[in-house]
């Protein structure tokens, strides 16, 4: 019995709060408690429909609307067609972002490309290693040369030209070098071309 009270109870305030929740919420929007658990749920729908006066903006619908670049009129203060050009004077954007070196005088080079025209830079710098190269100097050289030392680079002195290895000492030919009584005694070479030493055959384990 008790518990069958208790359920009654219960049941009942569930029933007092939800309609006194109910009736506030339609007291705020101004609509009876009949109408609002209509089975009608959809009421009306909003007309797009310009305002009746400025003081009336408040009560009227904006519309969004999309316009895109080059496809007919985007409204009266932006007109745009199919086709315009909307490229940027990549000349101008260069110079006006501090771009405005298109060469430097030697032995200086131009450094910091512009994105937008690589034709222009931000600066010139000093590259000595590529002012030697540029003049024909090499900082090693290949086999048969040596380092000229009357040919340094005067940026770089590490870069210096070559020339051919004079082989001193070397003055015979091969044949030279082996004919009847000589042996050869070493070999150099001079820009490709080989030179030898020779010395007598000493004829070793042949007695006299």
């Amino acid at each position: 019995m008790l518990r069958s009270y208790l359920l009654f109870s219960s049941a009942l305030a569930a029933v007092f709060i939800n309609t006194s929740t109910t009736e506030a919420v339609a007291d705020k929007l101004n609509i009876s408690t009949t109408n609002l658990f209509s089975s009608n749920t959809h009421i009306s729908t909003p007309q797009t429909e310009p305002a009746a006066s400025f003081a009336q903006l408040d009560k009227s619908y904006k519309i969004a609307g999309v316009c895109f670049l080059g496809f007919g009129e985007c409204g009266n203060s932006q007109s745009f067609s199919a086709g315009e050009d909307f490229s940027i004077d990549t000349v101008k954007q260069c110079k006006n972002e501090g771009f405005n070196i298109t060469s430097c005088d030697f032995p200086t080079y131009p450094t910091g490309v512009c994105p937008y025209n690589s034709n222009y830079y931000q600066s010139c710098q000093s590259d000595n290693a590529r002012t030697c190269k540029e003049s024909g100097y090499v900082n090693s050289c290949g086999e048969g040369y040596v380092k000229d030392e009357g040919q340094i680079c005067s940026y770089d002195s590490s870069y210096y030209k070559c020339k051919c290895n004079p082989c001193d000492g070397y003055t015979y030919t091969y044949a030279q070098a082996t004919a009847d009584g000589y042996v050869e005694d070493g070999s150099c070479n001079s820009c490709g071309t080989m030179k030898y030493r020779r010395t007598e055959n000493p004829c070793t384990g042949y007695l006299t």
